[in-house]
């Protein structure tokens, strides 16, 4: 039996039932996890266990890859900035790594605190790249301007994807409460 790592395309148009195509991603077994639409059309992903950023051309149908600099980062949320550069989440390298298309080159900015575990980012409308740090029960924040990234402690224990209200806010959920148990929840941290 053949394992092959795919990304779906979903196309819903006036039809009566919507179709699924599935593309073969070239690296087996990539893991891929978390796509973001770039202005252009492109489709970039997270390749977590190749250790490896993706970007599919819907158009060609052709993929591309590039290794994460650091050995083992597993690159896991991604976002596209106003930047033009693409920002994502180095869960065990514990780092955000910035990715800029037109030069096909990565800059990486180390979290200040060890196995912080970062997840999932977003641009906020402050212009700042926002991230949850799982593991280290924090929420940070990348100015892309001189590149540096600040951490504030947060309540929840480990706080997961993030959204923005549009107003300055950062809603990040998350998965269990500072008691250890399951809960849903939500909290506000204020942009400056």
């Amino acid at each position: 039996m053949r394992i092959a790592t795919t990304l779906c395309s979903v196309a819903i148009g006036l039809t009566a039932s919507p179709s699924i195509v599935e593309y073969d991603i070239p690296t087996p077994n990539s893991a891929p996890h978390c796509l973001v639409a770039a202005p252009d059309g492109l489709i970039w992903f997270a390749e977590i266990g190749a250790n490896k950023l993706g970007r599919f051309d819907p158009q060609t149908e052709k993929f591309t890859e590039w290794p994460v600099p650091t050995a083992d980062g597993r690159p896991h949320g991604i976002t596209w900035a106003s930047d033009g550069r693409l920002y994502l989440t180095e869960q065990r390298g514990n780092k955000i790594a910035a990715f800029d298309p037109k030069a096909e080159r990565f800059s990486e900015y180390p979290l200040p605190h060890d196995g912080s575990g970062p997840h999932t980012p977003i641009q906020g409308p402050d212009g700042m790249i926002w991230f949850t740090e799982q593991a280290g029960n924090r929420i940070g924040r990348l100015d892309p301007a001189p590149a540096r990234s600040w951490s504030t402690t947060s309540r929840p224990r480990a706080p997961t994807p993030t959204a923005s209200s549009g107003r300055g806010r950062r809603w990040p959920s998350t998965s269990r409460s500072s008691r250890g148990t399951s809960s849903a929840g939500w909290m506000c941290v204020r942009g400056r």
